[in-house]
């Protein structure tokens, strides 16, 4: 697909339910890599170029795609304390710009 394509899909699709964005901090999460050696699955160019202008058009504070302009893998960790107990874990340490978004969007 086209970044134009892409982006028309992104514009006449809504979630289920209503999302505001307006003055948030949104980071799209593009997959690059693999699970495997030689099995790469990335997110398509054209979407990781589409998604932050359709983001903006929904006027948040900043749109920060991670794994094209931050690599999750390098990012700093900080810890964030659990507020539920199923896991026994009582902190997970996660890349401060997951942290620091009010939003993020898997893609």
């Amino acid at each position: 697909m086209t970044e134009a394509e892409n982006e028309g899909i992104l514009e006449t699709e809504s979630p289920p339910f209503p999302i505001d964005f307006v003055g948030k901090t949104v980071t799209p999460k593009a997959r690059s890599g693999g699970l495997r050696s030689g099995d790469a699955i990335n997110t398509d160019p054209s979407l990781v170029l589409a998604a932050p202008k359709c983001f903006r058009r929904l006027e948040p504070k900043s749109v920060l795609v991670a794994e094209d302009i931050v690599d999750l893998n390098w990012d700093e960790l900080a810890g964030a304390r659990l507020r539920a107990s199923y896991s026994g874990l009582k902190h997970l340490w996660l890349p401060r710009t997951v942290l620091e978004a009010e939003f993020v969007v898997s893609m």
